[in-house]
C-alpha cells in the first residue's frame, strides 16, 4: 500500500505534467496563429507572363489594344528592361540576374532559377514557345523560332533533363489550355520573332494578342486567381530601356498607374514573395512593388 506522502508526491508530479502539457499546447496554438499571420494567403495561384520584343513605351501605348490592356489593369510607366540585348532580359525574368550576359549567342548556365524553386515547393511551370522546332530543341534558331527568347533552355539542369525539358512546349495547345484553364502554376508565353513585335512591329503584336489573349482576358472568372503580366524584353532604343508593362488580375485596381522604377527582376521577386519561395543564389537586389493590391 502506498503511503500518504508517496500518493501526494505522485499527485503533484501528475499535476505538474498536466500544467507542462497545457503550456506546450498553448504555445503551439500561439505559434500557429503567429505563423498564419506571417504568411498571408497569396493574391494569385497562377501567373501568365507574356513577353513581347524591342518596343519603346510610347510606341506601345499608341497601339489601341495595348492601351486597352493598360485600362484593364495596372500600367507601370517607369518600367525598364534589365539590359541590352534581348537574352539577358529573359534570363533575368527567371534567374533573378542577367549574369552579365550582353550577347544573344547560346548560353548554358549552371545556375538555379525559378523553375527549381517552384518544383521544390510542389508547383509546376510551363513555357509556351511559338514554333518550337522539336522537344528540347537547343539550336540557335529555326524559322521564326529563336532560343535566346526561351530562357529555361539556357539552364543546363533543364536541357540535360528530358522530363524538365518537356515543360517547354509549342503554342499549339495554348488556346485550348487557356480556354480549359489547364495552366501550370507559372506560365511564360513567347510568340515567334514576327508575332512578338521584333520583326512584325506592334501590328503583329495586336493581331497575335487579339487571337490568343483577348478571349481569355474577356472572362472575369479566368482572372480570379491569375496574375497576367504583359511586358517587353527591352526598348527599341539602345540608349533607353523604358518599356511597357501591365499587370491584370482580380486583386488589382483597373485603369491605375504605378510609377515606381522597377524592372524584370522585381516582377520575379513579387512572385517569389507571394508564393514564399525565397530568393535565388546571386539574385540581384530588387525593389518591392508597393501599393499594388486592393486589400
Amino acid at each position: 500500500m502506498l503511503s500518504r506522502s508517496k500518493i501526494k508526491s505522485t499527485t503533484v508530479a501528475s499535476l505538474n505534467l498536466i500544467r507542462c502539457l497545457s503550456l506546450i499546447s498553448l504555445w503551439t496554438l500561439v505559434l500557429g496563429i503567429s505563423s498564419a499571420q506571417a504568411a498571408p494567403k497569396p493574391h494569385f495561384s497562377k501567373v501568365l507572363l507574356v513577353v513581347f520584343e524591342n518596343t519603346d513605351f510610347d510606341v506601345a501605348m499608341k497601339n489601341p489594344l495595348l492601351s486597352q490592356f493598360a485600362q484593364q489593369g495596372v500600367l507601370f510607366d517607369h518600367f525598364s528592361g534589365a539590359t541590352h540585348p534581348s537574352q539577358g532580359n529573359y534570363i533575368a525574368m527567371i534567374g533573378g540576374s542577367s549574369f552579365g550576359i550582353h550577347s544573344d549567342s547560346n548560353i548554358d548556365l549552371d545556375k538555379s532559377h525559378l523553375g527549381d524553386q517552384l518544383e521544390k515547393n510542389g508547383m509546376d511551370w510551363r513555357l509556351y514557345a511559338e514554333d518550337l522546332p522539336s522537344p528540347c530543341y537547343v539550336g540557335t534558331s529555326k524559322g521564326k523560332y529563336y532560343r535566346k527568347h526561351v530562357p529555361f533552355l539556357s539552364f543546363t539542369n533543364v536541357t540535360k533533363n528530358p522530363q524538365r525539358c518537356a515543360n517547354v512546349v509549342d503554342t499549339t495547345t495554348l488556346i485550348s489550355d487557356l480556354s480549359s484553364f489547364s495552366l501550370a502554376s507559372y506560365n511564360m508565353i513567347v510568340p515567334n520573332i514576327v508575332n512578338d513585335g521584333h520583326d512584325g512591329g506592334v501590328k503583329a503584336i495586336q493581331k497575335w494578342s487579339q487571337e490568343n489573349l483577348v478571349p481569355f482576358l474577356a472572362i472575369p472568372k479566368n482572372l480570379e486567381d491569375t496574375l497576367v503580366v504583359l511586358t517587353f524584353d527591352e526598348s527599341d532604343s539602345f540608349f533607353s530601356n523604358h518599356i511597357y508593362t501591365v499587370m491584370i488580375g482580380a486583386g488589382l485596381t483597373p485603369n491605375t498607374v504605378n510609377s515606381q522604377p522597377v524592372t524584370h527582376t522585381d516582377v520575379l521577386a513579387l512572385i517569389q514573395k507571394e508564393w514564399s519561395l525565397g530568393r535565388l543564389p546571386g539574385q540581384d537586389k530588387t525593389t518591392e512593388i508597393k501599393n499594388l493590391w486592393k486589400d
